[in-house]
Order: C-alpha cells, then sequence, then structure tokens
C-alpha cells in the first residue's frame, strides 16, 4: 500500500485563540493507485492549472468537493491528526519536550548493548534542541504512523489483504535536500512506534486475512533481556511485528512529482480549514466519507492535546459530528 503524509498549517503558537493545524495520511492500496491519479487528472479540469502545482489553501469550495467525490470512488482511506495551537502555550510545549527526553533517557539500562544506549542518548540530545514548532510536528507525525498502522491493517485485512505485504511511505519534503529535523524523525519513529506496541499492541481481528503481513511479524522464546522488565512474562512466545522494516521505504519527496502527496496536500488543508472555518460546508462536508469511522469514545480526527487544556466546547465541534456521523465502517 502507497501512504501519502503531508501537514497542512504551522505548528507555532498564534495569537488567537482556536487555531487547528494538521498532519494527514491517504492511505491507498497499489493495486489501483495509477487508476485512481489517473481518474483525478482527467476529472477536475483544474487540476495543474498553467502546469503550476495547486495547493490545498488555494481551492474553492467546488473544487474541494470535486475531488472529494472523486477520490471517495476508491477504497481508500484518509487519516488525520489534529492539534489546536491557540490553545497551547509554549511554555507547556517545553516543559512536554522536557519530558519526553527525560523519558527516553530513563529508559537506557545497564543490560542495553553499549551501542544501544548511546545511539539512544544521542538522540535525546537532539529531541531536547529541537524548536517547539518542529517538535509538535514530529509528535503529531508519529501519531498519525501509528493510527495508520492500527487502522490501515484492519481495514485492508478485510478487504484487500494482499496490500499489507509491502508498505511505501512518502512525506511531503521541504527542501531539495533532508533537513535535520526529517533525518532525526525518520532516525527515531521507527524505533519509539515499536517501544510503544509493548503497551498498545497492533489490534487485529479474528477471522481476517494477515497471511500477507506475516512476513512483519516474529516471534522468540522470551523477550529480549532489556526488554524483559517491560513485558509481561507468560508461558507463551514473545510475539512482535518489525516496525523497522514496516518503514523500510520511507521516504521525503518533493509533491510536485507524486499525485499522491499532491492529493493529501488538498485533503489535509480540507480538514484545517474546515475546523477553522476558512472553508464553507460545501467544501468539506463529504470529507469524512473518506476517514475510517472511530471506535466508540474517539474521534474520527484524532485530536491532540500537549498540555492540560481548558475544559470547554470548541468552535469545530459540529464539523467533527459531521463526519463521524458519515465515516467509512472498519469492520465488516
Amino acid at each position: 500500500m502507497y501512504v501519502f503524509i503531508d501537514e497542512a498549517g504551522g505548528f507555532q503558537v498564534p495569537a488567537r485563540s482556536n487555531q487547528v493545524s494538521c498532519v494527514a495520511a491517504l492511505v491507498i492500496p497499489e493495486s489501483f493507485a495509477k487508476t485512481l491519479f489517473g481518474k483525478v487528472h482527467r476529472s477536475l479540469d483544474w487540476w495543474r492549472a498553467d502546469g503550476r502545482e495547486i495547493k490545498g489553501s488555494q481551492l474553492d469550495e467546488r473544487q474541494m468537493a470535486d475531488l472529494i467525490r472523486v477520490v471517495r470512488r476508491f477504497d481508500v482511506l484518509l487519516i488525520g491528526v489534529v492539534i489546536d495551537m491557540g490553545l497551547h502555550t509554549d511554555a507547556g510545549i517545553s516543559l512536554h519536550r522536557h519530558q519526553q527526553v527525560t523519558t527516553i533517557r530513563a529508559s537506557m539500562t545497564e543490560k542495553m548493548n553499549p551501542r544501544l544506549r548511546e545511539w539512544i542518548g544521542r538522540m535525546a540530545s537532539r529531541m531536547e534542541v529541537l524548536p517547539n514548532q518542529l517538535y509538535v510536528q514530529s509528535i503529531l507525525l508519529t501519531t498519525l504512523v501509528k493510527a495508520v498502522m492500527d487502522t490501515a491493517t484492519l481495514y485492508y485485512a478485510q478487504r484487500i489483504p494482499r496490500t499489507l505485504s509491502a508498505f511505501v511511505w512518502r512525506v511531503d519534503a521541504k527542501d531539495l535536500t533532508l533537513t535535520d529535523y526529517e533525518r532525526l524523525w525518520s532516525d527515531v519513529v521507527g524505533p519509539f512506534l515499536q517501544t510503544r506496541s509493548l503497551s498498545s499492541p497492533l489490534l487485529q481481528m479474528r477471522g481476517a486475512d494477515y497471511s500477507f503481513f506475516e512476513k512483519f511479524c516474529g516471534q522468540a522464546a522470551v523477550p529480549p533481556s532489556h526488554l524483559k522488565g517491560r513485558v509481561a512474562i507468560s508461558d507463551e512466545p514473545f510475539q512482535y511485528f518489525e516496525m523497522n522494516r514496516v518503514l523500510a521505504d520511507l521516504k521525503f519527496c518533493r509533491s510536485h512529482v507524486l499525485t499522491g502527496l499532491q492529493i493529501v496536500d488538498m485533503l489535509a488543508a480540507g480538514i484545517r480549514r474546515a475546523c477553522n472555518a476558512t472553508l464553507q460546508s460545501a467544501g468539506w462536508r463529504d470529507l469524512g466519507r473518506l476517514m475510517p469511522r472511530p471506535q466508540k469514545g474517539s474521534e474520527i480526527v484524532r485530536l491532540l492535546a500537549l498540555e492540560d487544556l481548558p475544559d470547554r466546547p470548541v468552535p469545530y465541534a459540529d464539523v467533527l459530528r459531521r463526519w463521524e456521523a458519515e465515516g467509512r465502517r472498519v469492520v465488516v
């Protein structure tokens, strides 16, 4: 499967009280990706007008609705993670980063391989000096990758199992060469989610076909020595999946060369603009038809908070409720 990822909006603390920013992934099975891209180009007369790449922030309501109408004909998933930067403070974000760095350093044990301890220490030091806006973006991106793994594997194991045999991740690049931030995130996302899987295992469904996903899974008689304190010991073998193998084909690319990145740029902008009331309902009302319906008690678009937020209604609550009412059913 192809996973195209882009963000919409900045991640600085603004002056206004509500300002939503977003990262989003568009998951497309390889079996019909080329057909979808061709349909988009043929059906939308405004696509790449004058040979220039059109950004999601430039679309009017009719254009956004037309794009959604074409894409929703295909069995794709749009998965979004948002943060209301207007409800955050720089001090709160700095505290969250400090706590994260402290937790990472505390994870180093004497039983670890010295090279692993050294690597963890370097990652913690690099994260410690990360600017707040890039730190926020990295947290959202990591949360998004976890959401893709949790939802897309469950969704397609019931519908198109073969698409779980390979994962191609393409993230919108901000420069011609990899930035220090992009390199840091690429280095830490796999190990972080591998560790996260110990406390939050990948949800799987009995009866679904995971045979094509088995290449990413393994088991051992006992957990590795440095994990024994974090894993409940039982008589059963230690089972795991290898996140680094799942993310082996992860690259940052310029969006103008990949139609998938251009599409997700527009859809991510649609999510952000709908929440910030800069796109009227005629443009965003069918976005929910691309999104997986959430489990009970969770949101169709994951709303992330990095500090304690005031307990009051947000102005975009009705937008989220509309999307939840029409989301794609995950379990057949």
